[in-house]
């Protein structure tokens, strides 16, 4: 695979029988005017190229993704090192357990700590920004008290986070035990079971072409397919129900993921004002006069200038 777009693939070839095939290129041996790396992929938008020797280039087919044939083999190996005596000709419900424990914390726990670690990061710079506009900061006037305003609000926003860290890290770890009682997931299940089958026979059957074959070479074809399913292992089979398994009940948990970790950084954002301002009621009158006390260099400007004031009234009440 060399590139996915939306909805579909393209494929570059692994065997030279297959440089030309019409199943993966649209067009071969196109002639560039300019010079071109070897194997290097690039789109217009719509189209998908391939560079190739003495800077030519081919047009990769768009090939849809339902069509493409995932490898299970992976999951043969997780199977073989943990099988057991009893039962062996089923899956094992701790295998499925603890591929989705690793998806977890390989796939999804990044992505959740990174929104989490972003969610900071903007309540850092709104506080930042929201006290750089007020009067107090474009006065400079107080600044014991802008410490204190913003010493309480990132005080709040970071508890707000680490609450936040760990009802996601919660949430997660309620995810690494699946829940498999959800009809959505059994509907799943049920509409990918035979999916392998029916897409082999489509493209056996060509029916993505137009044309027609007679009942004996309808029979011969299914034959053929339903032959080719007959003669793989038992190993083989329960990798592919596994893997039918897995991607059934990752639909369902990831849509789980995707909406739980996004609500509770929108709930840190709806409650950051609110927090703050219970943070900020608990000052006392003393911390609040302490605050306020103007700064020695202030209170020495306002002297002067005060000074300064008084005499020109002076000179103009003269004149």
């Amino acid at each position: 695979v060399v590139h996915v777009g939306d909805g579909y693939a393209c494929v570059d070839f692994v065997n030279k029988k297959d440089r030309t095939t019409d199943a993966l290129f649209d067009f071969v041996g196109y002639q560039s005017d300019s010079a071109l790396e070897e194997d290097n992929v690039w789109s217009d938008g719509t189209k998908v190229y391939i560079a190739r020797s003495n800077d030519t280039f081919d047009l990769l087919k768009n090939i849809p993704l339902e069509k493409i044939r995932t490898d299970p083999s992976w999951l043969q190996d997780k199977i073989a090192e943990n099988r057991t005596d009893d039962l062996a000709c089923f899956l094992n419900a701790d295998i499925f357990k603890n591929i989705v424990s690793e998806f977890i914390e390989e796939d999804w726990t990044p992505h959740c700590t990174a929104l989490v670690s972003k969610t900071w990061a903007i309540l850092q710079l709104a506080i930042t920004e929201s006290l750089s506009k007020t009067y107090i900061s474009a006065s400079g006037r107080y600044p014991k008290l802008k410490q204190r305003i913003q010493k309480s609000s990132f005080e709040a926003a970071q508890t707000l986070v680490t609450e936040a860290q760990k009802q996601v890290r919660a949430h997660l770890d309620v995810e690494k035990y699946p829940y498999t009682q959800d009809h959505v997931l059994f509907e799943h299940i049920a509409a990918a079971r035979h999916r392998s089958i029916k897409r082999d026979l489509e493209a056996a059957l060509r029916l993505d072409q137009a044309g027609a074959f007679d009942t004996e070479a309808i029979r011969t074809i299914m034959d053929e397919v339903f032959e080719r399913n007959r003669l793989k292992t038992v190993e083989q089979h329960m990798a592919e129900d596994m893997e039918i398994v897995l991607e059934s009940y990752g639909r369902v948990a990831t849509k789980r993921v995707i909406d739980r970790t996004p609500m509770i950084c929108w709930e840190v954002f709806r409650t950051l004002e609110i927090r703050v301002q219970d943070s900020l009621w608990n000052t006392t009158d003393d911390e609040l006069e302490i605050a306020m006390r103007d700064s020695p260099n202030f209170t020495r400007n306002y002297k002067e200038l005060s000074e300064e004031l008084e005499e020109m009234n002076k000179a103009i009440a003269i004149f």
